[in-house]
């Protein structure tokens, strides 16, 4: 009896090592990387499938490890399928990237890990090849096959982003515009920015952004090619030095064209754009290099704060004649061209004057030639400490004017202001620390307490009283 019992302990081990090759063998995964192609032009795109494969279907599957920082990168677009061979049933789950080389060149796409059921599972690197790009940022390179290198002449003959600058060399914070416009000759489809420039050591201010393809025609070479602005931004170097200006990148679709077999084929209609296959492809323009030019120090002002354009400065007072202790409100416009945010507010003093600081408003405004500029409002509130004739006197700004490769200072004309009355004590003067506008905001809001009324009662219950009842 007791070798019986000993015998149990030994027949569950000897049963659970001869099930665990069966056990082992129940998961069989296969995980595979794989491209369309390996030679592309760097506007055409590469198609990357992970399959992972196994015997049975698969819970939850952890997101791939994978660099492609060479890449623009869109999905993946994950699909399952269920295979029967033999009737023997697999499964598989296949990850598909589509990917935009950022550059021409040889490229590596890395090798993917992932993890399933447990078990990581590596895939081998995979190398790439893209054309050299041209005109606009459309390629033209060597192909595989027979055919794709006319394929892609043919594209970048008919489609490319173009880049262009008003201006390739400027003076710090002087404006430069940049334009981005699609040169193309098919029926486009799903057209999207992909890459925008940061537009790195400008400030910048956008003058157009396209929300739908609106097109001109426009005679290139021997050619005529629809022409639609995309983008267009005003951007001022804020040091001096040669800059870049990224490329800009957006995809699109375009009809893809299929071999006719017969001369029926012509008539067919899948050859109707509408429902004809199309090709996704990937455009670039190139990068644009500008020069700013340091500011002259030879006669530059001291209070020069930097704006470079032209300015006109206009200056009013109402009223001219108070009492003293009684606010007058003055304004100051400055109209130009130019980066107006780096204008700042001028400082007034007058003897007998309390010049507040002044609140400002900036308008930003677009001219007819693409430039940018504005005009600032700023209003100040001056109180006359005592009475007697005051002038303000005339407030300038200085600026640099790029035509004329000199500074320049804009001045407004003197203010004659007549007080009446006599001193009023220091203690006085705080009151008035607020614009007219909001004292007047300040009486409507406030409900004074009345001082005429001898008691505060409280309101009576109505079916407290007698006559009620």
């Amino acid at each position: 009896m007791n070798r019986v019992r000993n015998l149990i302990p030994a027949v569950w081990l000897l049963s659970i090592w001869l099930l665990l090759p069966m056990v082992a063998a129940a998961v069989d995964v296969d995980v595979t990387a794989a491209v369309d192609r390996q030679r592309v032009a760097v506007n055409e795109p590469v198609k990357l499938t992970l399959s992972i494969s196994s015997d049975r279907q698969l819970g939850h599957v952890s997101a791939p490890k994978i660099d492609l920082g060479a890449f623009v990168v869109y999905g993946p677009a994950i699909s399952v399928r269920t295979n029967i061979v033999n009737r023997q049933t697999s499964f598989s789950r296949d990850l598909v990237y589509t990917l935009y080389a950022r550059r021409q060149g040889r490229h590596t796409i890395g090798a993917a890990s992932i993890v399933v059921e447990g078990q990581m599972y590596t895939t081998d690197p995979i190398r790439i090849e893209v054309a050299a790009a041209r005109k606009g940022g459309s390629s033209k390179g060597a192909a595989s096959k027979s055919g794709e290198t006319a394929e892609s002449d043919e594209l970048s003959d008919n489609l490319y982003l173009r880049a262009t600058l008003d201006r390739d060399t400027v003076y710090v914070n002087e404006q430069v515009t940049v334009s981005f416009e699609l040169c193309y000759r098919y029926n486009l489809r799903d057209v999207g920015f992909t890459e925008i420039p940061t537009f790195s050591g400008f400030w910048s201010q956008e003058l157009f952004v396209a929300q739908r393809l609106d097109p001109e025609v426009e005679q290139i070479g021997n050619r005529q090619f629809h022409v639609a602005p995309l983008r267009r931004m005003a951007l001022f170097p804020t040091r001096d030095g040669r800059h870049e200006i990224d490329v800009m990148a957006v995809t699109c679709a375009i009809p893809q064209r299929r071999q006719r077999r017969s001369a029926f084929d012509a008539f067919s209609l899948f050859d109707d754009p509408l429902f004809g296959r199309t090709q996704n492809v990937m455009v670039r323009s190139v990068a644009l290099p500008v020069v700013a030019r340091s500011l002259p120090q030879t006669g530059r002002p001291d209070d020069f704060g930097g704006l470079v354009g032209q300015l006109h400065v206009e200056a009013t007072a109402q009223p001219r004649q108070v009492a003293v202790g009684d606010p007058v409100t003055l304004r100051l416009k400055v109209i130009g061209t130019g980066n107006m945010q780096s204008l700042s507010a001028p400082v007034l003093e007058v003897d007998g004057l309390k010049i507040y600081e002044p609140k400002g408003d900036m308008e930003q405004t677009v001219t007819p030639e693409g430039r940018l500029g504005g005009q600032a409002i700023y209003e100040y509130i001056v109180i006359p400490e005592r009475p007697g004739a005051f002038e303000i006197p005339s407030v300038g700004i200085s600026y640099f004017d790029p035509e004329s490769r000199r500074y320049e200072r804009a001045a407004s004309v003197p203010i004659r202001l007549r007080i009446e009355g006599g001193a009023v004590a220091a203690a006085v003067a705080p009151v008035h620390d607020m614009t007219r506008s909001e004292i007047e905001e300040l009486g409507s809001d406030v409900r004074h307490i009345k001082p005429d009324i001898a008691e505060l009662q409280a309101p009576s219950v109505l079916y407290r009283q007698p006559l009620f009842w």
